[in-house]
């Protein structure tokens, strides 16, 4: 019985710790998703970025920083699901009569309350279309493959 009270005292005692931790994951993914260059452009980003498609294919809700909440200065990033009812005619494809969609989703980041970058992405690759200017495609590399510090990907 104690050793049920401790584990769950030093569980509860972790969970602040483990809440920091998902807050910083969710932020970086936010400071990724608005560089212009890609989502997956610095080193550094590829694996948050890669963690939140995963956990966005699985349906699971897009993750809170307070960084993107609705009342921190108009900063925000928000998904939607895409299909073929809902997907953009650049991006969609028929399979006989049936429309589809090249990409899973759809994440729209503002900065300012202004748009600016407007991410499509599937679980292996993303494109990112700079809101006022040029769009620039990026893939994602395999999951063993991991980019040198300071390269950026190409």
């Amino acid at each position: 019985m104690k050793s049920i009270r401790f584990l769950a005292v030093a569980v509860l005692g972790l969970a602040p710790l483990m809440a920091q931790a998902e807050d910083s994951w969710a932020c970086e993914v936010v400071l990724c998703l608005a560089n212009p260059n890609g989502a997956t452009a610095v080193t550094e980003c590829v694996a948050p970025i890669k963690k939140l498609y995963k956990q966005l294919a699985k349906g699971k809700p897009f993750p809170y920083c307070d960084m993107n909440s609705n009342d921190s200065q108009g900063n925000s990033a928000k998904n939607t699901m895409l299909n073929g009812k809902n997907c953009p005619e650049q991006h969609k494809f028929y399979v006989g009569k049936v429309a589809m969609c090249e990409y899973q989703g759809v994440i729209n980041v503002a900065v300012a309350n202004k748009p600016y970058t407007r991410v499509y992405w599937t679980e292996g690759s993303n494109y990112t279309e700079v809101l006022g200017g040029g769009a620039q495609p990026v893939d994602l590399p395999p999951d063993d493959e991991v980019l040198p510090p300071g390269q950026v990907q190409k």
